[in-house]
């Protein structure tokens, strides 16, 4: 199965989720959720929740002001 792995850059630390079904980023135009095989695309972020599902269906709930992601080639990197 495909799966997509996530960066979280922020100036205090960098982390990387891997193995992840699905990434749920709360976008200025509204909540986007990215699957494997996503679109290259470059995403502002306001307030809300990031949520990280692994295979398992567990999930992360991450929450943040504003930031920046790029998702390419089953990447998703967010910059807060």
């Amino acid at each position: 199965m495909k799966t997509i792995t996530c960066v979280i850059l922020s100036t205090q630390k960098a982390r990387t989720y891997e193995a992840l079904h699905s990434v749920l980023l709360p976008a200025l135009s509204g909540q986007m959720q990215i699957l494997p095989r996503h679109a290259e695309v470059f995403v502002l972020l306001g307030p809300g929740t990031i949520v990280l599902e692994s295979l398992d269906g567990t999930r992360e709930s991450i929450p943040v002001e504003n930031g920046e992601s790029y998702i390419r080639n089953d990447m998703v990197k967010i910059f807060l």
